[in-house]
């Protein structure tokens, strides 16, 4: 009896990382989009020196607006996912496993696991872009496009 709840319980948990996983990986591409985006606006640097350049500041008004559609994007997806997911776990459930056992034990984690996918997905899309443009940028550009962010 004890190996059958074991069963169920990893059955179960498969089942719900699973789902968790395959819909995290549309939030995964919006954060890939983005990053493109951010590269290719890092990669077009002017050479002039002057980092207090108008340039510049529309530049950071750019990596501004994109890390916020990034965010707003994400948030979007992430949450309108967990909740189409959760007021349809029935037919997803029933999709996913006809055993009866393995339904009921994922209905009972499946609010932890659409709320742990949610804010992934959130993750995904808002800091993956950002870490990606911290790592592409040189010391003192972080720092001017820091400021420019926060002062305009």
């Amino acid at each position: 009896m004890k190996a059958l709840l074991g069963s169920v319980a990893a059955a179960a948990y498969n089942l719900t990382f699973q789902l968790g996983f395959a819909t995290t990986q549309i939030c995964e591409s919006v954060a890939v989009a983005v990053q493109t985006l951010l590269a290719r606006e890092i990669a077009s640097g002017s050479d002039d020196g002057d980092k207090n350049t108008k340039q510049t500041i529309m530049k950071a008004k750019r990596v501004r607006h994109l890390i916020n559609g990034s965010i707003l994007v994400g948030g979007l997806v992430a949450g309108g996912l967990s909740l189409l997911t959760f007021f349809q776990k029935e037919s997803v459930l029933r999709g996913l496993t006809t055993d009866a056992s393995i339904r009921e034990a994922s209905r009972v984690i499946f609010p932890a696991v659409l709320t742990t996918q949610g804010e992934l997905g959130f993750v995904l899309c808002c800091f993956d872009s950002f870490l990606l443009f911290l790592k592409k940028t040189n010391k003192n550009d972080a720092i001017q496009f820091s400021k420019a962010l926060h002062t305009q």
